[in-house]
């Protein structure tokens, strides 16, 4: 079976390897040019395979001469191209594709609208100077960027990936990156990207990990990475400390967040507002693991309120992001640093009160550690009764409210009944304190109160997070 008549040296070559699965090799031809239109009717309406074989079209060293326009189009044969290089952008919009493969190519740009690919979509260490477009495209193997270079925005949007997304190896995007409302079934890995621009993955459904390890996000006084509704199993977060603009990972939700807030980029402030994840670990593989207070000064010095792009102010504090780093290190079993968070929390809370409740915030944190520390409380407690025992020890024994009737003068069943509420052995009630004895009796009283009150609060906080 011949070529098409009218067809060039190169383009029945073509041909012929597309019939027996071969690869058709350009780079020591004196005329590498290829049509796209060939490369289309070829595609679209090919010879029958050589007997044992079956139709492949792998090109190397192509010059592609033309629109390459396979829109709408059924191709069952897989297509392969190495070391090509493309006249116009490829158009694959609504196109439905076995297995397509571009290394080290050169386009101005690709458009795959809707395109659904049964196998494999890759374009490693491939040039693109314009934009590249998979919105709503539907790929059931993996799609591959590794090593690419986009000279435009790079749309996934709406796409559905039942593999992997790869973005490795120096991906470098000179615009946008759309990945609003993805859903990968596998793992998205990010290492190595660069973009000069804004990255978002609104809505966005990963099955397995994300990871964006050394990424690198450029897009000051705006939002750098936007994972606003991401829900993954496992994600790592890693920027490269030259990112600059925000991260708002508002009402996301991660299984498992591997973080490195020691090295996280001093220029990129973070939104955490409604972010929930199951556990939190530390960065694997070099023995790090912050401590408390460097996680307590990275929400202070990075946290962001309500979407805007400024430090969260004292006056108008969210206790969510505290409320869920406890919860993720009570769950790790570290006990003492979850308290330390949930006392930091109330300090602010308090602070964000005014004057007042920032002075009532600590007086109850150096008393009883807003009831987070009953070993403090109760140590002051039994300052508190013993300071009145021995007062009154001195002072005593008071004046009778009855003459001839109550209990004998005991100055510890006295000092008892004044600081402990809710408990009355009926000495406090026998006796009558006058002058200095009264006042100290009420100064006792008070403080009885407020201290056992406060445990209270404490305690019911402790069983309502239980």
């Amino acid at each position: 079976m011949e070529a098409p008549v009218g067809w060039s040296a190169a383009e029945s070559a073509m041909w012929h390897s597309f019939r027996r699965g071969e690869q058709l090799d350009f780079r020591a031809w004196d005329d590498r040019r290829i049509r796209a239109s060939s490369i289309a009717q070829l595609l679209l309406a090919g010879p029958e395979p050589e007997p044992g074989h079956s139709n492949h079209l792998h090109l190397c060293g192509a010059a592609v001469v033309g629109s390459l326009n396979l829109s709408a189009a059924q191709v069952e044969a897989p297509i392969r191209f190495s070391n090509c290089t493309f006249e116009e952008e490829v158009v694959l919009d609504g196109a439905r594709l076995v297995n397509v493969h571009m290394t080290e190519c050169q386009l101005p740009g690709l458009s795959a609208i809707s395109t659904h690919v049964d196998q494999w979509l890759g374009f490693p260490d491939s040039q693109f100077a314009g934009e590249v477009q998979l919105f709503n495209a539907r790929i059931s193997g993996t799609v591959e960027f590794d090593g690419c270079s986009i000279g435009g925005s790079l749309t996934l949007g709406r796409a559905v990936v039942e593999g992997g997304l790869h973005l490795r190896r120096g991906c470098e995007v000179d615009g946008k990156l759309r990945l609003k409302g993805i859903q990968v079934q596998g793992a998205l890995l990010a290492c190595g990207l660069v973009v000069n621009g804004q990255i978002d993955a609104t809505g966005a459904r990963i099955g397995d990990s994300l990871s964006f390890v050394d990424v690198t996000a450029h897009c000051p006084r705006d939002w750098a990475l936007i994972l606003t509704d991401v829900q993954a199993s496992r994600v790592t977060l890693h920027l490269n400390s030259a990112s600059s603009g925000a991260v708002t990972l508002r009402d996301a939700h991660f299984g498992r967040l591997i973080d490195d807030i020691n090295n996280w980029p001093p220029a990129c402030l973070v939104d955490l507002g409604g972010f929930t994840y199951d556990r939190l670990s530390d960065r694997r593989g070099d023995g790090l693991r912050p401590t408390v207070e460097e996680r307590l000064l990275w929400l202070r010095t990075h946290g962001v309120l309500n979407g805007a792009l400024q430090p969260a102010v004292e006056r108008h504090f969210a206790p969510g992001p505290y409320e869920q780093l406890a919860g993720a290190l009570r769950q790790e079993g570290r006990e003492q640093e979850s308290r330390a968070v949930l006392r930091e929390m109330e300090r602010l809370r308090h602070r964000a009160w005014g004057r007042l409740g920032a002075w009532w915030g600590t007086v109850q944190d150096v008393m009883v550690g807003f009831g987070y520390l009953p070993g403090r409380a109760l140590l002051w407690l039994s300052v508190l009764l013993f300071s009145a025992m021995a007062y009154f020890q001195v002072a005593g024994p008071l004046a009778r409210v009855k003459r001839d009737e109550g209990p004998t003068w005991d100055p510890f069943l006295y000092s008892l009944d004044v600081v402990v509420p809710f408990i009355s052995l009926g000495h406090d009630t026998a006796w009558d304190p006058t002058g200095w004895d009264k006042a100290v009796s009420v100064l006792l009283m008070v403080a009885g109160w407020f201290l056992v009150t406060t445990v209270i609060a404490g305690m019911g906080r402790t069983l309502r997070r239980q």
